[in-house]
Formats: structure tokens, sequence, C-alpha cells
């Protein structure tokens, strides 16, 4: 340290160089100068230690500039770290599901997965947000549980094989009924699945959502425990093409104010979750971001149709069908549109058939009606609305027709 201080000030030779100016010093001179000379030493060597000081406070390669304790474990965001199925929308918060069918799905390391979520309670304990968890690709769903409005810890899977494993949750339950954030997910080596090469879109009312698939009995007051979008005609063709789906669909919204009491599916069908600002005060996410469909199909009109009654009203709901459609198609350019009637009656079929007589030119837009009722069938009725047993049904015969337009799994 000296030594590099000593350079600093060096005046090199000075007896030698300046002998004779030296000489002529007084005693007392020479005494001034050395004490002179030894403040500056003294100056800086206390400005070399400062400088070293300041030096050893710079990392080095073999110096790290900061270690955590061990225990402390950095973890990505949940959107980062699992796929998102249907409409969503990822917020500060968390993912938040509304529509049926909405959820997520990974994969990871382990034997077991647990989750953290909050839902919200629109109306009441008998109308909490249904949830579905299915692993490895279970046909249906291996656990069901409903999400308070206090927050919950849920253990997905426990004491599974050790080994890869895929886990889907679904919001099985509708939008308008209540809504549920999920905040995060906890498994080892967690990463998403793969996108599917195909998506399906159901748009409908209370029949899309699957309305009384869980019931058991014909009769009774409509609660979302007994409402599985995972036992509908949709999610069963869905899964039988290996397309990813998506369901937009509410009780009571359908295409024109009379049979829907003003409610339409005109406005709610270009949102990630049109009921969410209402219910939490998150944004309903706008169209732009949704990707369009492969494949659509619409059932509406079936629900209520005893409520139009005119011709007038008649002439009305093809000319509102004809304008949600439209729009359909402009959001999804290139899908193969579906126009389904039979689901729960034919009250009005002409009418629904000549919205698709006015667009038939569009040659992706197919009309097909079922040979059946679904109310009207054997175990067709849960709580007034049909039965898993009757989706099965409608399942089957669409996938004929399908097969028979060339459209194979």
């Amino acid at each position: 340290m000296f030594a590099g201080c000593y350079k600093i000030i060096h005046i090199p030779n000075l007896e030698k160089t300046d002998q004779k100016w030296y000489n002529l010093l007084g005693d007392n001179m020479k005494r001034l100068f050395i004490r002179f000379l030894i403040m500056i030493l003294v100056v800086c060597m206390s400005g070399c230690g400062e400088t070293e000081n300041i030096v050893s406070s710079v990392p080095t390669q073999s110096q790290p500039i900061s270690s955590q304790p061990e225990t402390v474990k950095t973890q990505s965001k949940i959107e980062d770290r699992v796929r998102t199925l249907g409409r969503t929308n990822i917020a500060r918060e968390g993912i938040w599901l509304s529509w049926s069918g909405s959820g997520i799905e990974f994969e990871f390391e382990g034997s077991s997965a647990t989750v953290s979520l909050v839902g919200t309670l629109v109306f009441g304990e008998s109308h909490q947000v249904l949830m579905g968890v299915f692993v490895d690709g279970s046909a249906t769903a291996k656990k069901t549980f409903t999400v308070s409005d206090k927050g919950q810890t849920v253990t997905l899977c426990e004491k599974l094989k050790s080994g890869k494993h895929t886990v889907k949750l679904l919001k099985l339950s509708e939008a308008q009924y209540g809504s549920v954030c999920i905040k995060d997910v906890t498994a080892d080596k967690m990463k998403p699945t793969e996108n599917k090469k195909l998506t399906f879109e159901f748009i409908g009312d209370s029949i899309v959502c699957g309305n009384g698939t869980r019931a058991k009995s014909s009769r009774g007051e409509f609660k979302t425990a007994e409402q599985d979008v995972s036992l509908t005609m949709g999610y069963l063709l869905a899964e039988q093409y290996k397309a990813d789906a998506r369901f937009i669909s509410a009780t009571n919204y359908g295409i024109e104010k009379f049979t829907s009491g003003g409610k339409l599916m005109y406005d709610i069908y270009g949102y990630h979750a049109p009921f969410l600002a209402d219910q939490v005060g998150v944004g309903a996410g706008e169209y732009t971001s949704i990707a369009p469909a492969d494949m659509i199909f619409i059932n509406l009109g079936n629900d209520r149709a005893d409520k139009i009654t005119t011709d007038e009203q008649r002439q009305y709901f093809t000319a509102e069908y004809v304008k949600l459609i439209s729009f359909i198609r402009e959001k999804n350019p290139d899908a193969e549109i579906f126009i389904l009637c039979g689901t729960a009656t034919y009250l009005l079929e002409n009418e629904i058939k000549a919205a698709y007589e006015y667009l038939k030119e569009d040659k992706k837009l197919h009309y097909f009606r079922y040979s059946f009722e679904s109310l009207l069938v054997y175990s067709g009725v849960s709580a007034g609305f049909p039965s898993a047993h009757s989706n099965q049904r409608m399942y089957k015969e669409l996938l004929k027709e399908m097969k028979k337009l060339g459209f194979k799994p």
C-alpha cells in the first residue's frame, strides 16, 4: 500500500538533480520542507486506503454479486406455467375464469398438485362456482368441488405414481352465476401443455352450458352444482376430434328480445368475460385478442320458443338470427358454422331454417336438424333441461352428420 502511494507523490532524484538548490536552504527551511512532505504522505496514504475499500467492494467473477438462501425460490407467473383453455382474463391477481369450460391445463413431474383460488358469490351459497379436475386425459372429472368467495387451496391430485402427469382444471358452471380466479398452482417441474390443432366453439343458452346434466331428478330448483359442461354434446364432440373447446353460453341469453327478455348473445359474444366487470370490477376484455375458431356450433332459438306468437315476431326472429350469424362469421372468417335445431323443441324450426336459407351462399354454413326432441326421450330431462343421457344421444347424432359431410375425427 505504502509503495503504491509513494509513487503517486515521488519527486525523482531530488538530491542529485537539485542538490545546489537544496544546499541553499537553511536548517529551519529544511525542517519545514520535510514536515510538508510528511503531511502530503499522510494524506495520500489515507486516500489510498479509501480506494482499496472501493475496489474490494466490486464483485469479481469468483465473488457473486448477491446470494439468496437456498430455501427462497422464485417462481414464474402462473400464466407462464399453464395453458389457458377457452376464453380467460389474465389479471394481476391471477387467471380469471368466467365462461363454462374455461380453465387451465399443465404437465408436471411428481405425484401431487394443488391450486389456490377464490370465487365470486353472485346468487348465494347454492350457486357457487363448480370446478372439475381431469387427470391424465380422463374422460370425466376425477374430482369436482365448489369455490367460495373466501379463497381456498385445493388438492387437485395426490398419491399418483411418481412420473409425468397432465392435469386439466375446468370451470363446469356458467358465467353469469359466478367466476373464479386461479391465483397459483403448485407442482414439480410444471409446464404448459401443447395447443391442439383444432378449436371448436359452442354458442348457446342453458343447454350448451349443461344445465341439469348432474341433476338426479327431472324436477327441482336450478343449482350450479348440477350444471356440468363436460357432460354436454359440445364437450363430447370436441374430445372426439381432439380439439380445444370454447363455450360462449348463458342461460336465457338468446337471439332477440321476445324469448330472452332483452338478454342478447350479440351483446356478449365478443368478450373474454362479459360478466366479470359487474362481479369483481375486472374488465371484460374485447374480442381483438381471441383467435378465430375452426368449427362453430350455434344452438339458439330452441329455448322459450313459445314466447314468439305473431308473424311479425317470427320475421323479427329470423332477421336477428341473420344478424348474429353474420357477426360471428365476421369474427371467424374461415370457420365451418353449424346451425342446430331441435335440442329442445321444433317450435321455431321454420324461422331458424329461414335464416340459413338467407345466408346459404356461404358454403361453410350448415344446417342440422336433430331427429328427436331431447326433452321427450327416455331419461331425457334433468331439472327441466336435457340430461347427460340426452346430450350423449345428441352428440352421437351430430357426430354422424359431421362424418357424412366429410369432417372425420
